[in-house]
């Protein structure tokens, strides 16, 4: 794996990439992510190089290596929900953004539940006196 790749994956930046490569941040764009933001190449790295490991676990399975057959077993159990379309253990899937319309429709039921203008009376309130007098 490249120098730039695991800086990438370190969560770095195109500027302090190219800082610590002596180089300036348009030619680290220009040279090692011309498709588009490091964050997405580094998300794209982390990707390739956990199917690497998985090869490697996978060869060393196939060997015979009981500990890399026990932990293929382990990653197969814990991709399956992935597979199913549901969210991984351990990660959080991205919240769902909204319209301007429907924003705004949360903002006055949330502004009207607070008591806003346009709110529903509140009850009135009962006296109820059970004193004898």
């Amino acid at each position: 794996m490249s120098k730039v790749r695991l800086l990438a994956l370190a969560g770095m930046d195109a500027r302090q990439i190219g800082a610590e490569l002596g180089i300036s941040a348009p030619t680290v764009r220009k040279h090692y992510f011309p498709k588009g933001p490091v964050k997405k190449a580094a998300q794209q790295f982390l990707v390739e190089q956990r199917a690497r490991m998985m090869m490697f676990l996978d060869e060393a399975a196939a060997e015979g290596n009981v500990a890399a057959q026990k932990e293929m077993l382990r990653l197969i159990d814990a991709l399956e929900p992935g597979l199913a379309g549901e969210a991984l253990p351990g990660t959080a899937s991205a919240p769902r953004e909204i319209g301007k319309k429907a924003a705004r429709q949360i903002a006055a039921e949330a502004h009207a539940a607070a008591g806003g203008k346009y709110a529903p009376p509140a009850q009135p309130k009962l006296v109820v006196s059970n004193r004898d007098e």
